[in-house]
C-alpha cells in the first residue's frame, strides 16, 4: 500500500522547524559532537543539509512540479542566503572551533541544487493532476467534440489522432493529460515536467471543440493565460495553424490534392514536372514500406540532421509511431540510387490529412532531384489512401526550404504558438552546442543529439 504523502500545511510547519534547528546546529561547537574528529565531513553534511532543506521546502509549495519552476530559483537563493549567514556567523561570533568556508558555502549551494532537482523528479513521477477535471455545462453534457484546425474542409490533423499523446509520452518518459474545463473544448496535451505542451515535436497541437470555433478558440487561449498568470503555472505552450493572412515566424506548406495524380501533376509548372522527370532519368527509385525500413531510414535522417547542426530524434520514437499510430497511416519512404539509400521520408495521415514529418537527403546526391521524386511519388500514395491535403511540414517564410515548397503550389498556413511565459532562451540559437556535437564521433554524438532533440521540441 503507498502511504499518502503530508499535506503542503504539514511540510510548512517541518521545513520552518528543520530551519531552526539547522541554525542552532551551524552555530554549535564542534568540540560539543561526540568524540572524534568530523572535520573532514563537514562538506558533506552542508551539502546534505541543504539538499533537505531544498525538498521540504518545496514540498511546502505544492506538489506541481510545473508551478514548482517558477519559485525554485527563489528556494535556491532563499537556501544560499541563509548558508551565507551560517558562514558569516561562524566567523564573526566567537565560537570555538567554527570558522567560516567557501568551501562549505560551495557544498551548501551544490546540495541546494541537488534537493531542487530531486524533488522536481520524485513529485514528476508521483503527480496526480487535477487540471483535468471535466466541468459538466448545462445543456452541453451530450455536445459532440470535434476537432478544430481552423480551416475548412480538413476535418482533422494528424495531431488529432488519440493514440499521438500517449506515443510521444512513452517515447521521452512524459505524461499525457486532457485540460477539459467545460464540456465545449478540450485540450490534449503533454506535461514534460518543464512544461505542458500541445503537442511536443509537432507542428500543431490537438484542440477539440463542441460547437463555434472561433470563440471557443479565444475561450481556450484565455484558460491558459489565467492559468499562467493566476495560478503561476511556469510552461504552458500551445500550437495551433492559423487562418488569414498573418505574419508568423514559422508555416507550414499544405497542397490540396486532386482525385488523381495525373490531374495534380497537371497542375504543376513545366519547370517542376521537368525535375520530377529528370530525378528518374538519373536512375533514382523510391520505395515505400514500413518498420523493414526503419534502419535505412533512420541512418540517412540521423546523419542529416548531424550535417545540419541539429541533433535526431531517438529511433525509439519512430519505433513507437510504427507500432502505436494504428487505424491510420504511418509509413516509411526510401530513394535509392543503384541500391544506396540516399533520402528518406516518415510520413503520417490521418482523416485524409497527409504529412511529411521528417525529410532528409543526402547532401551529395542533392542535385540529382531526390527530393522532387520522393515529394512526388508522396503525393500520388496520399492521392490512393483518398487524402485531401498534403503536408510538406513546416518552414520558414523566405527560406530556401519554403521557396522549394512554394513550386508545389502549396498555400502557407502560420502557426501561431502561443507560449507562456514567452521563451528568454532558445536553444536552437546555441550555435555552441551545435559545435560540440559535430566533434563528437558519430555514435556518441548521436546520443548527444538525441538527448539534445528531446527537448528542442
Amino acid at each position: 500500500m503507498q502511504l499518502k504523502e503530508p499535506s503542503r500545511k504539514v511540510y510548512l510547519y517541518i521545513t520552518a522547524v528543520y530551519l531552526i534547528l539547522l541554525s542552532l546546529l551551524y552555530l554549535v561547537p564542534l568540540e560539543d559532537f561526540s568524540s572524534g574528529n568530523i572535520t573532514f565531513l563537514v562538506p558533506y553534511l552542508h551539502a546534505l543539509s541543504y539538499l533537505v532543506f531544498a525538498w521540504l521546502a518545496l514540498a511546502a509549495l505544492g506538489r506541481c512540479p510545473l508551478r514548482w519552476r517558477s519559485v525554485a530559483p527563489w528556494v535556491f537563493v532563499i537556501a544560499l542566503a541563509h548558508a551565507y549567514w551560517m558562514e558569516f556567523l561562524q566567523g564573526a561570533l566567537p565560537v570555538s572551533g567554527r570558522h567560516s568556508s567557501w568551501v562549505d558555502l560551495a557544498a551548501s549551494a551544490l546540495g541546494a541544487v541537488s534537493g531542487i532537482w530531486l524533488r522536481l523528479r520524485y513529485a514528476y513521477h508521483r503527480c496526480t493532476c487535477g487540471l483535468a477535471v471535466h466541468k459538466a455545462v448545462s445543456g452541453m453534457d451530450a455536445a459532440p467534440m470535434h476537432s478544430y484546425t481552423a480551416y475548412e474542409g480538413i476535418p482533422a490533423l494528424t495531431t488529432h489522432h488519440p493514440a499521438l499523446p500517449a506515443i510521444i509520452a512513452k517515447t521521452f518518459g512524459w505524461k499525457t493529460m486532457e485540460l477539459s474545463p467545460d464540456a465545449r473544448w478540450k485540450l490534449s496535451l503533454v506535461c514534460t515536467g518543464k512544461s505542458l505542451v500541445s503537442l511536443p515535436h509537432f507542428s500543431y497541437g490537438a484542440l477539440f471543440t463542441a460547437y463555434n470555433n472561433d470563440e471557443i478558440v479565444g475561450m481556450a487561449e484565455s484558460y491558459l493565460a489565467r492559468m499562467h498568470f493566476d495560478k503561476g503555472f511556469s510552461g504552458i505552450e500551445w500550437r495551433k495553424p492559423a487562418s488569414g493572412d498573418v505574419a508568423y515566424h514559422k508555416v507550414a506548406s499544405w497542397l490540396r490534392l486532386e482525385p488523381t495524380m495525373e490531374l495534380q501533376f497537371s497542375s504543376f509548372s513545366g519547370n517542376l514536372g521537368r525535375k520530377i522527370r529528370k530525378a528518374s532519368r538519373n536512375g533514382l527509385v523510391t520505395e515505400q514500406g514500413g518498420s523493414e525500413l526503419l534502419t535505412q531510414f533512420y541512418s540517412v535522417y540521423a546523419r542529416h540532421m548531424r550535417t545540419l547542426g541539429s541533433g535526431a530524434l531517438s529511433r525509439r520514437f519512430f519505433e513507437n509511431m510504427l507500432n502505436d499510430y494504428t487505424d491510420a497511416y504511418a509509413g516509411i519512404f526510401l530513394v535509392r540510387l543503384n541500391g544506396k539509400v540516399v533520402g528518406a521520408a516518415f510520413n503520417l495521415s490521418y482523416k485524409g490529412f497527409y504529412e511529411n514529418g521528417w525529410f532528409a537527403t543526402l547532401k551529395p546526391y542533392q542535385r540529382l532531384y531526390p527530393s522532387y521524386l520522393l515529394h512526388s511519388d508522396m503525393i500520388a500514395h496520399a492521392i490512393s489512401l483518398g487524402c485531401h491535403t498534403y503536408s510538406f511540414g513546416r518552414s520558414t517564410p523566405g527560406g530556401g526550404v519554403h521557396q522549394f515548397k512554394q513550386q508545389w503550389n502549396t498555400f502557407d498556413v502560420p502557426l501561431n504558438w502561443l507560449v507562456f511565459p514567452a521563451p528568454t532562451v532558445h536553444l536552437r540559437h546555441q550555435n555552441w552546442i551545435r559545435k560540440i556535437w559535430k566533434l563528437l564521433p558519430y555514435p556518441l554524438g548521436n546520443k548527444f543529439g538525441n538527448y539534445i532533440a528531446k527537448w528542442i521540441y
